[in-house]
């Protein structure tokens, strides 16, 4: 099991083990104010562009379309070089490009929405296959006893920087009267969002180490050995099955709780700017409470608390639907940071408990399929939220309705990972 019990022996252990840790940091930095002033802001540029419903989840699909094409051939690829850093550099050039192209679609009229969604899926959906990639190469850096704790570190990091950057950016635009100037704000936040891809570039190329296990062997053949050990692990396979399920009840509410929060909550730019920042914070609190926890019960059982989060999540809009005006977006607010705490643990234990999973010469592959079908079900489940709550009036009384759906099934999802953990503990005891 990995844990981080030696207090850094690979993040401070060392000069260039401490300084690798603290580059990934700023890498870290970089890279959630690249998505936060990016993908986290698309679907309120689209708004004020006047997308429709039906567009926005159009975003959302291509978004998750493009890593689902894209990510087995860049790890295969990836998996044959001897150091990954080149794949990141230039997977980040990509999205800058991308971006940077998106920034000027209000200058096309009529058309900008049309434009838009595209280039910013095409951005977006490369950050998942950044992320794909890096979770491979961090891996390769780092060392096992240190995983834990480095890892932990990286991801106050990031809350710090989330929380920063939406109240920044809903700050910014709540400022702004008039559309015209809230989308030439976003065009800005675009443009920085480009520059942050160019810093974390020379972040990564002042990283040293990195050198992983090389894939041999010819490109198709080497694909189906990856790919036939990994369907006959049973580890993997459990770990995908369980895993799968989570996203799969995660993502119903992908597009309907935007909607939910403009269309009933009704938050404006700086309150849903709020909400979010509120939610970053509690996992800036929370994060060394989890890893802690992972050191002590392991990664296992701090996923069941992030499945109880997401049981629970759906309160934060069904409650407030009973309250009017201002209590019912403070009671939003304060019932999102709660029911949100333990959504620190999806991030941080999920990929730990998949390279448990796996052997080293299958790392790269077996991220690239479980990013995969994480993908296919963040493209599809929240359109089929969408359509659930259409089936049922597309109202109020039915957005309740269907969250409080969403919960029920959700629950199946934390009696799973009740279940494997206790098996694990029965497993380990013999």
């Amino acid at each position: 099991m990995l844990k981080g019990r030696s207090a850094l022996a690979g993040a401070g252990g060392s000069a260039p083990a401490s300084r690798n840790a603290h580059l990934f940091y700023a890498e870290g930095a970089a890279f959630t104010l690249l998505s936060a002033l990016s993908m986290s802001l698309t679907n309120l540029f689209l708004t004020r562009l006047h997308a429709s419903d039906y567009e926005i989840s159009t975003y959302t699909m291509l978004t998750q379309l493009v890593g689902m094409v894209f990510l087995i051939p860049l790890a295969l690829f990836a998996g044959r070089l001897r150091n990954k850093r080149g794949v990141l550099c230039g997977v980040l050039f990509f999205i800058a490009a991308c971006f940077a192209a998106a920034s000027c679609a209000p200058f096309l009229g009529s058309s900008a929405v049309a434009v838009l969604v595209p280039l910013a899926a095409l951005g977006s959906g490369s950050l998942a296959l950044y992320t794909s990639v890096w979770q491979a190469y961090f891996a390769d850096v780092i060392e096992p006893d240190a995983f834990n704790v480095t890892y932990a570190r990286r991801n106050r990091v990031t809350f710090i920087v989330n929380l920063a950057a939406n109240l920044g950016a809903g700050a910014l635009l709540s400022a702004i009267a008039l559309d015209a100037g809230k989308v030439r704000m976003h065009q800005i936040l675009y443009g920085v969002a480009v520059c942050c891809a160019l810093v974390e570039i020379g972040v990564l190329l002042r990283i040293r180490g990195g050198d992983g296990a090389r894939q041999e062997g010819k490109l198709l053949p080497e694909l189906r050995r990856s790919l036939r050990e990994l369907l006959q692990s049973r580890g993997f396979l459990g770990f995908l099955g369980a895993v799968g399920l989570l996203y799969l009840t995660w993502k119903l509410d992908g597009t309907i709780f935007y909607l939910a929060q403009v269309q009933y909550v009704r938050l404006s730019e700086f309150w849903l700017s709020v909400s979010t920042a509120g939610n970053a914070m509690g996992q800036i609190l929370t994060v060394g409470l989890w890893a802690k926890l992972n050191e002590k019960m392991g990664f296992r059982f701090g996923l069941i608390f992030g499945a109880l989060g997401l049981v629970l999540s759906p309160l934060c809009i069904i409650l407030p639907f009973a309250a009017q005006g201002g209590a019912r977006m403070a009671l939003h607010i304060v019932l999102r940071f709660f029911t949100d705490l333990a959504f620190t643990t999806i991030q941080l234990n999920v990929l730990q408990d998949l390279l448990h999973a796996v052997e080293e010469k299958n790392r790269t592959m077996a991220i690239a399929v479980y990013t995969t079908v994480i993908s296919l079900l963040s493209a599809f489940m929240p359109v089929a939220g969408v359509a659930i709550y259409t089936a049922l009036g597309a109202s109020e009384q039915s957005m309740a309705q269907t969250f409080a759906f969403i919960g029920a099934v959700r629950a199946v999802t934390l009696a799973v990972f009740i279940a494997r953990w206790l098996r694990g503990r029965r497993t380990h005891a013999s």
